[in-house]
């Protein structure tokens, strides 16, 4: 019986209720019958058969009309008749599903009995016998995952502290982890893993207690010390980690994952000089070691040595590892010493992943940048994005090429097809009031910025553009002044809101406000709009000779700037 019951199942999968009622859509189409069906088929069914068959299609007829509760007494009807594994997973799910946590167990429970090897069985029998209260029956069965797993003692035991950190409350999960480690053995691991649990439920002196256990039974051991490392970088005591950490490379000054992490601690500390020495050092121990090698690559590019970083990088391309970082940053390697060409075949190499996107978005602007819009755009529609995010990356990118290229007709199209789907999203909303400032659309800039503001009363960028907008371009200076001083509460140290809080008292006729904003403004970066604000406000108060030089400077930096040279006509006359 087992074997048509099995077809069955899979039958019933694509609409099955594997974690919840199947929506009416997924079923639309009706699926063909599979071959197998035909082939396990028998003439005549006997009563225990049918009653099976019966209990699993009045469950899916349940489960795809909502009713879960007749579902979950069908399936496990069927389950404890058939004891067919896929049969009782399903039940266990769907009892997990209506928290029906008592049920679960029941169902959980047949899984076992059914497939005592089957750890994911065990693995929830044991979550749900700690949710009931029953702590050395669920050390049981959690046990047996231990004794069962075909890895390592250790990677079993941390799935277990990570399953029940999840799963259960927290003195639950600490105590089964403990009468599981008493039950097995495997002492370091044991307490490596209660040390990771206790971590992970803020437990910093019961976790450097385990930790302290674990060493004790083996001393020197990396993980425990890099683990100790971690708890008191957590617990704020980071000079401590790095103290200890190099105590234990002069115990060990050959152990390349100890010292991995030692110089991984010195980054996120800060101390990039120190961090590249044992980075360097691990790449001495371990010449293909391709961590070592691409923190020292990216320790260079950030220092700007890029001859340093692209031998680096190089040499990591030699270990057949990393090829798509190795591909991302060399092609930024080659964008920084203006080869196009170079840039744009490295980004080519890079494949489908977490760098994918970005190479794609950094080709399509290099070849913006060498006249081919065209080009560039037909890269930008060339590939698939995987959901709406890349969806929205990928239309700010074209559209920002577009406005670069002073093409804003075009580029006001994009993000208008863009939020078609997508009206309330905020990114393309702004985008979009940029652009339609340039093209004097002010009322779709102020409906599309009033909409973002609307739906959050904090967004700093927005209050601080429409602001903005409104003292340069309106009379409503008041009105202006109250979003940029919001803006300013949110980002007093934007030189872009400093700024706008000069210009606006600016338009207000607060002269002297004005120039203390402007100044603030243009220490905190010396832009070319900032210095043409600065320069007229100095031309009104009658410093003409001051404001000369402060446009001199800006323009020797920003020479084709529109706003700067705009400003600088209208006042030297």
């Amino acid at each position: 019986m087992r074997a048509f019951v099995a077809v069955l199942v899979s039958l019933l999968a694509v609409g099955g209720c594997q974690s919840a009622p199947v929506d009416q859509a997924e079923r639309a189409e009706p699926q063909a019958e599979p071959a197998a069906f035909t082939a396990t088929r028998t003439p005549a069914t006997s009563p225990r058969e049918a009653e099976v068959i019966f209990r699993l299609l009045f469950g899916e007829i349940a489960a795809q009309r909502g009713a879960a509760d007749m579902a979950l007494d069908a399936y496990l009807g069927a389950a404890r008749i058939s004891r067919d594994p896929r049969v009782v997973e399903r039940a266990v799910q769907l009892a997990m599903y209506t928290g029906q946590d008592e049920r679960a167990l029941e169902a959980a429970r047949l899984w076992v009995s059914v497939q005592p090897d089957n750890l994911d069985a065990r693995q929830v029998a044991g979550v749900l016998l700690v949710r009931a209260g029953r702590l050395d029956a669920a050390a049981q069965e959690l046990e047996q995952v231990v004794r069962r797993s075909e890895g390592e003692p250790m990677d079993a035991y941390l799935v277990l502290a990570t399953l029940l950190a999840r799963e259960t409350e927290p003195k639950e999960a600490a105590e089964t982890l403990r009468r599981v480690a008493e039950r097995s053995g495997h002492e370091a691991e044991a307490h490596y893993a209660q040390a990771h649990l206790a971590m992970q439920l803020g437990a910093t002196d019961e976790a450097l207690a385990h930790i302290d256990r674990a060493l004790e039974a083996r001393p020197a051991w990396p993980l425990a010390l890099t683990l100790r490392a971690v708890v008191l970088r957590r617990d704020g005591r980071g000079d401590q980690a790095l103290v200890d950490l190099e105590s234990a490379l002069r115990q060990s000054p050959h152990n390349i994952e100890l010292r991995l992490h030692f110089a991984r601690m010195l980054l996120d500390e800060g101390r990039l000089d120190d961090a590249r020495v044992q980075f360097e050092r691990v790449s001495e121990l371990a010449p293909d070691n391709a961590d070592a090698l691409f923190a020292l690559a990216l320790l260079s590019m950030q220092l700007n040595e890029l001859d340093a970083a692209e031998g680096h990088f190089t040499q990591l391309a030699q270990t057949g590892q990393r090829t798509d970082e190795v591909g991302y940053f060399m092609g930024q390697i080659a964008e920084a010493r203006e080869d196009a060409v170079a840039a744009i075949g490295w980004y080519d190499v890079v494949g489908a992943g977490e760098y994918f996107l970005d190479a794609q978005l950094r080709a399509a602007g290099v070849l913006a940048r060498e006249g081919d819009l065209d080009g560039a755009r037909e890269r930008l529609h060339g590939f698939e994005v995987e959901d709406h995010v890349d969806y929205v990356r990928v239309t700010l990118a074209e559209g920002e090429l577009l406005r670069q290229a002073a093409h804003y007709e075009e580029a006001f199209a994009v993000y208008t097809t863009a939020l078609a789907d997508m009206p309330d999203q905020a990114d393309l909303l702004y985008a979009r009031a940029l652009v339609a400032e340039r093209l004097d659309r002010l009322e779709v800039l102020e409906r599309d910025l009033r909409l973002i503001i609307d739906q959050d009363p904090a967004h700093a960028h927005a209050l601080n553009a429409l602001g903005y907008t409104l003292a340069d371009r309106t009379d409503r200076h008041q009105e202006a002044y109250d979003y940029v001083r919001r803006a300013y509460d949110l980002m007093p140290d934007d030189p872009a809101v400093v700024d706008s809080m000069g210009w606006v008292y600016y338009r207000l006729g607060r002269l002297d406000e004005a120039l203390k904003y402007l100044r603030r403004a243009l220490e905190l970066e010396h832009d070319p709009e900032i210095a043409a604000h600065l320069g007229e406000v100095l031309w009104v108060v009658g410093r003409e000779q001051e404001a000369r030089s402060v446009w001199q400077k800006a323009l020797e930096e920003a020479p084709e700037h529109r706003v700067l040279q705009e400003t600088v006509r209208r006042f030297k006359k």
